[in-house]
Parts: structure tokens; sequence; C-alpha cells
């Protein structure tokens, strides 16, 4: 409807740190005075760390908004891997820091030292950071700004200077990759939609040659299953396929 002046509350709180920030999205940038009040008796009563106002006056559904004032201390760090990452209350970071570490640690030791690293959708580099150590090249993309932001400054931590963190579109910067490297290909194909691209399941697009090579799928059960189960056919070892179904 479009109607009242409150949105959303969203908290978010550190697990390593007693940082806790509240933010209240609006659908205007009226009541400053109330809003300066309320915030105000939430820090002085120590129920929260930091207050952000956010506006959204947009009919979507999201809690989400335009940075309209802050009060306190609105910084949020948790300390994953041995390693402190900050990230903005904006930005998107995992709620569970300690399963989140334990996927670090999988992810690491399944990465052979010494390759160039692509970290699609990278955040503030939950996951480059780490990774770090075990690349001799990193780049992380982020469509996000200031959670590029975040991702240098986690990365001045860092022993070595490899890693690259870059603001794009992640479709177009594969597209742009395809073109400078020709043995790197980008496919996309949507099995109901109509457009001018590729038609068809995962499983029909996939490289004649399959041989000495390692695969890995994620997203939807039935997509993951079917393609994983078009390479064992083809000859692929399972063993050689690693896949992470959405729930």
């Amino acid at each position: 409807t479009h109607e009242g002046f409150l949105r959303y509350v969203v908290y978010r709180e550190s697990k390593s740190t007693p940082q806790r920030v509240v933010g209240m999205i609006t659908a205007s940038k009226e009541n400053p005075e109330l809003m300066a009040e309320l915030a105000q008796q939430l820090l002085e009563k120590n129920l929260v760390s930091g207050v952000i106002w956010l506006v959204n006056t947009k009919y979507a559904d999201t809690s989400e908004g335009d940075m309209q004032q802050q009060w306190g201390d609105c910084s949020l760090e948790e300390k994953m891997s041995g390693q402190i990452l900050s990230y903005p209350f904006t930005s998107f970071f995992q709620t569970n820091p300690q399963m989140a570490e334990k996927a670090q640690q999988y992810v690491i030791s399944r990465v052979t030292p010494g390759k160039t690293i692509l970290d699609m959708f990278c955040g503030v580099g939950t996951f480059s950071i780490p990774l770090e150590a075990r690349a001799d090249y990193l780049v992380g993309i982020e469509q996000s700004p200031e959670a590029i932001q975040a991702a240098k400054e986690n990365a001045l931590q860092l022993p070595v200077r490899n890693t690259v963190f870059v603001v794009a579109d992640v479709a177009k910067y594969l597209q742009q990759l395809e073109k400078e490297n020709p043995n790197f290909r980008y496919l996309v194909t949507l099995s109901r939609e109509q457009w001018d691209g590729l038609h068809g399941r995962v499983q029909e697009h996939l490289p004649q040659d399959v041989s000495n090579t390692t695969f890995y799928i994620c997203g939807l059960k039935e997509m993951v299953l079917g393609t994983k189960d078009a390479l064992e056919r083809r000859g692929v070892n399972p063993k050689h396929i690693r896949f992470e179904r959405y729930t």
C-alpha cells in the first residue's frame, strides 16, 4: 500500500566482538527529530553500539535503502580463520561465522597451491582473504562498491599483495574474460525463457572433451543431479565432480 512510515528494523551483531548495530528503514525522510531521539535512547541504554537510518521510497518489498544518517559506532567485524574481516552494515555477510569458517577451511583444502583464482561475488573477501596464501594471483569481483572497498581494506592485513578486487557486473566481466582468453568459455543457457542465447539444460551444452577435467556444479537439485549423471555416463570419475545443491 506504500502507507505508513517505518518499513523494517534490521539487527546485526558480531559473534566475536560486542558490536551491535540496528538499522531502521523508513518510507520517507520525514520525522528526523523522532529518528534522532530514538537512536539516542537506544545508545544511552546501551542496547546497541550503533544506529543507521535508511530510506526506501520504492514499492519493492526489500529491507534496503539509501543512507540517511547514522549514530554511534556502526562498524562491524568478525574474526574468522585467524583474520579480521570488516564489513559495512548494508553489505552481505555470513550470518553464521562459525559455519562460514568451516566452509573456508573446506575450500582452502580443495585448492591446489600456485593457481590463479577468480572469486565471483566475493563480497568483503570472506573467501578471497584466506585463499590468498594458496594462490599465485587472485581476483575478487563484486558489484557493490562498498563491499569491494571493505575487501580492499581487509586485504591490507595480508603479508603478500597478490590479490585484486574489482567492482564489476560478474556476467559482463566473464564475457570480457572470454574475449581476452581463447581457452576460456562463458556460456549461458535457459531452459524456458525466450531469448537470443543458448536454449536447453546445462547437460546439453557440456564440452565434447571431458577428460582430465574437474567439474564444479552449483544450483537446484534437479540441475545438479542431472548434470552429474550426464558427466558420469560420459566417463567422468565421480571424484572429479564437485557439487552443491540449493536448499
